[in-house]
């Protein structure tokens, strides 16, 4: 998809490109040392000045971690690059990107102003941050999209490279020069073979001509952090530039994405106002306003808190994975070591891992919502509670198991030597055991805790068995809807056949009669008496042409129009029936059960919207149903419908209104109502308890929801599967009278549970189990679709 007709603005977008490292914790303070004192041999020049945290907007103890109030020493530090050296990096020179889409020209820093174009942050925990603040020089968005792609990767992977050109003054012409250019700082990095990502390690060896960082993402590739303001792009281009930015493909990339892959609710992306999301992902992050107002506050003061707020917020939450995974890489080599140093090692880690807890490790920052949503949007995408709790428990469990060794081997040398200590280790002994059966004690509860869990999964995939058996039904009933619809057009066009037939049989009978016209010509002129004058004078074959078509259309009229009338007449005895069955079910609702409108529904569904094929449908339900009553009723309110000529209703759509069969929720609480009057033994005391103090909505779906919830809890897998026998084998001469009022129903029968019930008879218990079994039998066998 192309996005020719949108174009970036310049002044409000900007991109910072973030290149993450890892360093020895314990180098913090004489790295920050060297930071200060580092300066260009050449002039002595400092090259980085100290600078402090955007501490708006933060809550104190965050901005006190960052930018301490009193003389303690820093647990974040950061410095700029020195305005003075830009030129001895070449930011101020003409840079232009190559790739194997186009070539972009680009800049560092933003509006001309290099003075912050990078930026160095180290954080205690060992991880430090390289930040560049450059941007295309073009409102073209393919140039943008090309240029956040490419740029990122530092040692020229996907054929991208970079080109710089000095400006120089040629005194014979008087014209400016532009020769090929590379900074002389980063070339003897380079070898030969410039990249940016010499330029960048050329940054961080001004800190120390030794390699004192080390790589924690992607071999050398960035993360990009854009703010991208777009106008003039149509509503509809903006998910695929949506799904663009958050896999940051170039221009002609990400072509044909997946309905999902555009879905708002499916993606990463957060809205912010109008036209306006971030989109957070493990490579990066953007914001985009498509068309945004022009408001001094959407075009200046937002794109200046994405630049510092913003901004600041994702660094953190990029600190805290970052110092994650090098705590658990750190794990990861100590257990390779000896028992001896291994202990020391994850009590150090530990140390580590808790300082970091306390003082690195913000549940919230900012106070603000949006500031506060968006933080916790990056820690949903960089997984930090996941990767916290996997290095909580690696350094806790491996701390645990060389701990358990070291005092094994400890114990044994004491056993040795010290035999006054045995009645204390038999103590302690006795005080494991009971530990250990309490453990074992508590791992029971687990499984039985699980094992519930898993009767209530089965459960649950049973009801949803049968609700697909329930789609595959109606399935199946639109399948026959079509078949009925595909025979009724073979049956038109068997009629119209039969109609062209009788047309031509009788074309054909009057063009045999062609040959006694011929015999009474004279000289090409027909002398028949009975034919007019005017026909008279046609030629004989014309004549007889002509009288072949005209018996072929009176045929075909004539065998139209009775086909017409037999149909037409069948199918006003057909409407005339529909109508009293109809009436039938307004006046007496009492006559038909639940389980009658069930199937009633279920016939209708199945049958084209006929009135014919209806009716033959009901009375064929009628005589297999046995119910004379209705019947007999049928015959006398077909005497007394009247039926208008010009009206053409919608029996189909009518039926199914007024036969109203019971949805899926309703089934769902009549059961819950029969489990409750059947069996109240299967709720216990504080299940009883629980249904008093339920607020149950007046909705039927609403109230089936809130039972299939409350039944889903633990401890009540039987109640849940004696509801789902209950709800697929109600009595089908449950009457629709009790349709109404479900929640006053429910709290009826929930209070009628609290008073202590009455014991029944052993004879009555006998007697409604062997009905229940014989309704229940009855309802497996009606349970299958009909023919």
């Amino acid at each position: 998809m192309q996005f020719d007709e949108a174009r970036v603005d310049e002044n409000a977008s900007s991109i910072y490109f973030v290149y993450p490292f890892t360093f020895d914790i314990p180098a913090f303070d004489s790295l920050n040392r060297a930071i200060a004192d580092a300066k260009l041999p050449q002039k002595q020049t400092p090259l980085w000045t100290s600078g402090s945290f955007p501490t708006e907007d933060l809550l104190f103890h965050v901005a006190n971690y960052l930018n301490p109030t009193d003389d303690r020493t820093p647990t974040a530090q950061l410095w700029e690059l020195s305005d003075s050296v830009r030129d001895v990096f070449g930011f101020r020179e003409q840079w232009e990107l190559i790739s194997p889409q186009e070539s972009v020209p680009f800049g560092f820093g933003k509006d001309g102003n290099v003075g912050n174009v990078v930026q160095l942050m180290l954080f205690q925990v060992g991880v430090g941050f390289l930040i560049l603040q450059v941007q295309p020089t073009t409102n073209t968005l393919q140039d943008w999209l090309n240029f956040l792609h490419y740029f990122r990767f530092l040692e020229g992977q996907q054929g991208s490279r970079v080109r710089a050109q000095k400006r120089l003054w040629d005194a014979e012409t008087n014209r400016p020069l532009f020769e090929d250019y590379f900074p002389e700082i980063a070339d003897r990095h380079a070898q030969g073979k410039p990249k940016f990502g010499h330029i960048v390690k050329a940054l961080l060896h001004t800190v120390s001509s030794q390699r004192w960082w080390n790589e924690i993402f992607v071999r050398g590739q960035m993360l990009p952090f854009v703010s991208l303001y777009v106008d003039g792009l149509s509503e509809e281009k903006t998910p695929h530039l949506l799904y663009k930015l958050q896999n940051f493909f170039h221009a002609n990339q990400g072509e044909d994405p997946a309905p999902e892959d555009l879905d708002p609710q499916v993606q990463p992306w957060l809205p912010y106002a109008r036209g306006q999301w971030f989109v957070c992902t493990l490579e990066g992050s953007s914001f985009l306003a498509v068309n945004a107002s022009t408001e001094p506050f959407f075009r200046a003061t937002l794109p200046s808190h994405l630049r510092q707020q913003y901004f600041l917020l994702f660094l953190l939450a990029l600190h805290q994975r970052f110092a994650l995974m090098s705590l658990s890489e750190q794990v990861a080599e100590s257990w390779v070591r000896d028992e001896a140093t291994r202990l020391q090692e994850f009590d150090l880690i530990r140390d580590r891992l808790l300082w970091f807890t306390a003082r690195g490790y913000f549940a919230q920052v900012m106070q603000r919502k949006h500031h506060h949503r968006c933080y916790c949007k990056w820690q949903e995408v960089f997984q930090l509670d996941r990767l916290y709790r996997e290095v909580h428990d690696e350094v806790r469990e491996m701390q645990e198991y060389s701990t358990l060794q070291y005092l094994r081997r400890l114990e044994a040398a004491e056993k040795q030597r010290e035999q006054q200590r045995l009645e204390e280790k038999e103590r302690q002994a006795a005080a494991e055991k009971k530990r250990e059966q309490q453990r074992l004690e508590d791992l029971r509860r687990q499984e039985e805790r699980e094992r519930e869990r898993d009767r209530l999964y089965m459960l649950a995939l049973r009801e949803k068995e049968e609700a697909d058996k329930q789609r595959e039904r109606q399935y199946l009933q639109q399948l026959r809807e079509k078949d009925e619809a595909q025979a009724k057009r073979d049956r038109e066009l068997q009629d119209l056949a039969y109609i062209i037939s009788a047309g031509l049989g009788g074309a054909a009978i009057v063009a045999s009669s062609a040959g006694l016209l011929t015999a009474g010509s004279n000289n090409g002129e027909i002398t028949v008496g009975w034919i007019p004058d005017w026909l008279n004078a046609l030629h004989p074959v014309s004549a007889s042409i002509s009288l072949s078509l005209l018996a072929a259309l009176l045929f075909g009229f004539a065998g139209w129009g009775v086909r017409e009338f037999r149909r037409r007449r069948s199918d006003r005895i057909a409407q005339r029936k529909l109508e009293a069955f109809r009436l039938l079910l307004e006046r007496y609702p009492a006559w038909f059960s639940w389980r009658d409108r069930e199937w009633l529904g279920e016939l209708v569904d199945c049958k084209p919207n006929e009135p014919r094929e209806l009716w033959e449908a009901i009375a064929s339900w009628c005589e297999s149903e046995r119910h004379p009553l209705v019947v007999k009723q049928l015959t006398i309110l077909e005497k007394r419908v009247k039926l208008h000529r010009k009206v053409q209703k919608n029996y189909k759509a009518e039926l199914r209104s007024r036969i109203s069969p019971p949805t899926a929720a309703q089934k769902k609480i009549e059961g819950f109502l029969q489990l409750l009057h059947n069996q109240p033994h299967l709720f216990d005391a504080e299940a009883r308890s629980h249904l008093a103090e339920q607020n149950w909505s007046a909705e039927p779906e609403k109230l089936a929801e809130q039972i299939s919830k409350w039944c889903k809890r633990e401890r009540r897998s039987a109640i849940y599967a004696q509801l789902l026998e209950e709800q697929n084998n109600l009595p089908s001469n449950l009457p629709i009278s009790q349709m109404d009022r479900y929640s006053d129903r429910l709290q009826k029968a929930s209070n009628r549970l609290l008073k202590p019930p009455k014991p029944p008879s052993l004879g009555l218990r006998v007697l409604q189990e062997s009905w229940r079994e014989l309704e229940q039998g009855w309802q497996r066998l009606k349970r299958s679709p009909p023919p």
